[in-house]
């Protein structure tokens, strides 16, 4: 490959439109390739990763990104999806804004150039949900006896709405559950609103 269609990196592993330092590999601009996914197979799979690891963002985001890695391949695959972690509990924690839309917006982000408009809509989507769905019932671990909206993309809001509500405790397994499906049914609309725009 002549150098002028092939740039060496230093120190720099995948910029945009650069090469990836001894794979040959350039990563493309933003936004990346999409194809058409099944929301119920995100929805199954954010609800697994978010409740076996504690973690709405990783949940989220992991979801998309590994079927994305399956479906559509590099170069998604250049991406961890252990970078997710931080957003647990609304970002290390401190109750901010939702994992769930926090790791669906970054592959958005990655995918749609009109990513502002699409969390947009998805932040309002999730702000007035009455969460969880029912999609969830033949792989949950408890029935969900209580629908709360937060109208708000807050963590704590939605989490203590619905602790005050279900009269459970935000820290039991209940409520891991129950924030596993928020989760799934995040990246689950994400997917239709994906599908719907580049599918």
């Amino acid at each position: 490959m002549s150098s002028d269609t092939k740039v060496a990196v230093s120190g720099v592993e995948g910029a945009a439109g650069q090469y990836i330092q001894g794979t040959g590999l350039a990563v493309p601009p933003l936004p990346w390739p999409y194809k058409k996914l099944d929301p119920e197979v995100v929805r199954r799979r954010g609800y697994e990763l978010c409740f076996n690891n504690d973690n709405c963002m990783y949940g989220s985001a992991a979801a998309l990104l590994l079927t994305l890695q399956e479906t559509v391949g590099f170069p998604f695959t250049c991406i961890p999806a252990d970078m997710f972690r931080y957003g647990a509990g609304g970002v290390v924690g401190w109750g901010t804004v939702c994992g769930a839309i926090n790791g669906s917006g970054a592959i958005i982000a990655l995918v749609c150039k009109e990513y502002f408009e699409v969390i947009r809509e998805l932040m309002a989507w999730y702000a007035t949900y009455p969460f969880p769905s029912d999609k969830h019932g033949a792989y949950c671990r408890f029935e969900s006896k209580v629908k709360t909206i937060a109208y708000s993309p807050l963590c704590s809001d939605s989490l203590f709405k619905w602790g005050a509500e279900a009269k459970e405790s935000i820290r039991s397994d209940i409520q891991k559950d129950r924030c596993a499906k928020v989760v799934g049914d995040t990246a689950a609309r994400a997917v239709e609103m994906l599908n719907a725009r580049l599918g």
